[in-house]
């Protein structure tokens, strides 16, 4: 009887190991370094789209690294860079840089991370800009 229930508890340690690790593997991380590739620009004016252009970032790159332990390091290419501090919520990235915090809807998958930026503008209240930058992992 005790050979039959210890192999029993080693089978299910071992699926509980194995499930927990695929489930791991399969969900993408933010951690690594990623560079701009593209931008979206839409502004609606009473909820209607009124302006959607894509562009290139080429030779306006940004380049941000997301640290594991929940630092980041992100800025112009060639330039000054910000540093500070993130975490993930269910479909925010939150960024705490030097106490001024900002959160952006975001997706990612594997080599692919895409900030979405909403806001309203101060002259006019009927207006709404959105803008989407690609980034691809570095």
């Amino acid at each position: 009887m005790k050979k039959i229930m210890l192999t029993c508890l080693l089978a299910a340690a071992t699926v509980v190991q194995f499930s927990s690790c695929s489930k791991e593997e399969d969900e993408p991380s933010l951690v690594g370094t990623w560079l701009s590739t593209s931008a979206n620009d839409k502004l609606y004016i009473d909820s209607v789209l009124t302006w959607d252009t894509t562009y290139t970032m080429s030779g306006q790159e940004i380049v941000i690294t997301f640290n594991a332990d929940k630092t980041f390091v992100g800025g112009p290419i060639d330039g000054d860079k910000h540093s500070g501090t993130y975490y993930l919520d269910s479909k925010n990235l939150v960024i705490d840089e030097m106490g001024e915090i900002d959160s952006f809807t975001y997706t990612l998958n594997k080599d692919e991370f895409k900030m979405i930026m909403g806001s309203i503008h101060e002259d006019d209240m009927n207006k709404y800009s959105v803008e989407t930058i690609t980034y691809k992992r570095k």
